[in-house]
Parts: structure tokens; sequence; C-alpha cells
């Protein structure tokens, strides 16, 4: 049987494909509002909301993110 994992941010929310979290991004300055949209095992593929400095997705541990 196969199990299903479910994740959940910094605050114990659980995150799915679409949810809007912060995160401190390494391509923007500071705190940086995107999309999650995709999600692997341990970690969560996150494109940031426009107007960002660099538009590429990041792939982040999912307790380093905020659902907002």
């Amino acid at each position: 049987m196969k199990k299903t994992v479910e994740l959940k941010d910094k605050l114990g929310n659980t995150l799915a494909v679409g949810d809007r979290i912060a995160y401190a991004s390494y391509k923007n300055v500071g705190l940086t509002l995107g999309t999650v949209v995709k999600l692997g095992r341990l970690r969560a593929e996150v494109a940031p909301e426009l107007p960002a400095f660099n538009e590429d997705h990041e792939s982040f541990r999912t307790t380093e993110l905020l659902k907002v």
C-alpha cells in the first residue's frame, strides 16, 4: 500500500500545489511571496509572484516556507 505524505510548512500548516506562501528567496531580495508549483518528497518548487527581480522557480524544504 502506498503512503500519502503530507508536507507541512514551518508552522505545521499542510501545503498543496497552488498555495500562496512567503519565503526567504536566494534570487530575490528579502521576503518574497510566491505560489507552490510542484511538491516532491521533501521539497517544494516555488514560483515568485510578479513583479519579482528574478522570475526563476526555486526549490526549498517545506519547513522553510510559510503559508499565507
